[in-house]
């Protein structure tokens, strides 16, 4: 009996590894669905603690864990009518918090986005110097702002969402070009404000006399693993080199590395 069981076990974790393996190779197979060239700053390898007795050629778990710039996380354009447009209900009294809901985010890659964001920034700028005149700002506020500005120029991730929906093969009719936007699998929360600035996480018809509403995205999945591969060419310390990926995604909108070139900074 025990056989019988323990029989059981192992040909029910052969046939999930097995459909999982199916579902790679078809993910994988044909013409990617994008393929983008991405940098460190886009892409950053994450830091692994590796045993004493293991190499880092003998330990598979390195990854690369995507980065989106930081206004991707709540977008200005994920606004109420968005919301609706994503399968949300919006309230005009407090009710049980909704749950996040799956949807599609399109990225763009050191494009148009991330060119307004940097332009916005600079306008910040811009604007803080020329209130110095009455005294509403300070020149730590602008040393601040401008030292962020080269940030984002210099590490800052270019990766931006620029939209999302519910359908990814609409979403890829309307930016179709594949070296610079990537569609993938995001989960998106809404959120409800009062006009006193407290939160409420409350939805169905929007009286918007009295509510704002907003959201925020995440990627489903922002680890892609590095395969072993490339593992050679990484160095010990990854803050010494400059390296681009090129990220393919599939039939299953799954992402995976597929070229990985390093040089020392």
């Amino acid at each position: 009996m025990r056989k019988r069981y323990l029989f059981a076990a192992l040909l029910l974790i052969i046939i999930v590894n097995a459909a999982v393996l199916a579902g790679v190779a078809w993910n994988r197979s044909g013409v990617p669905e994008a393929s983008v060239v991405l940098s460190e700053r886009e892409c950053s390898l994450i830091s692994q603690h590796y045993p004493r007795h293991k190499t880092r050629e003998e330990n598979n778990g390195i990854a690369c864990r995507l980065q989106l710039d930081s206004s991707a996380y709540s977008p200005a354009w994920l606004d109420a009518d968005k919301l609706r447009n994503l399968g949300f209900a919006l309230k005009n009294k407090p009710g049980r918090r909704p749950l996040p809901r799956k949807a599609w985010v399109v990225l763009e890659f050191d494009g148009a986005a991330w060119q307004a964001a940097l332009a916005e920034e600079a306008d910040e700028i811009r604007k803080l110097r020329e209130s110095l005149e009455i005294n509403e700002a300070t020149f730590q506020q602008i040393e601040y702002r401008e030292e962020s500005l080269q940030t984002m120029k210099t590490e800052g991730s270019r990766l931006v969402a620029i939209d999302a929906g519910t359908d990814p093969a609409v979403l890829r009719q309307r930016y179709p070009d594949t070296s610079r936007y990537l569609v993938l699998p995001a989960r998106v929360r809404m959120f409800q404000r009062l006009a006193d600035d407290e939160i409420l996480e409350v939805f169905d018809e929007l009286d918007s006399g009295k509510w704002t509403v907003s959201g925020s995205l995440s990627l489903l999945t922002d680890r892609i693993h590095v395969p072993l591969a490339f593992h050679a060419i990484l160095a010990d310390d990854v803050e010494t080199i400059h390296y681009a990926v090129t990220l393919n995604v599939g039939k299953r909108y799954e992402g995976w590395i597929a070229d990985f070139n390093s040089t020392l900074k």
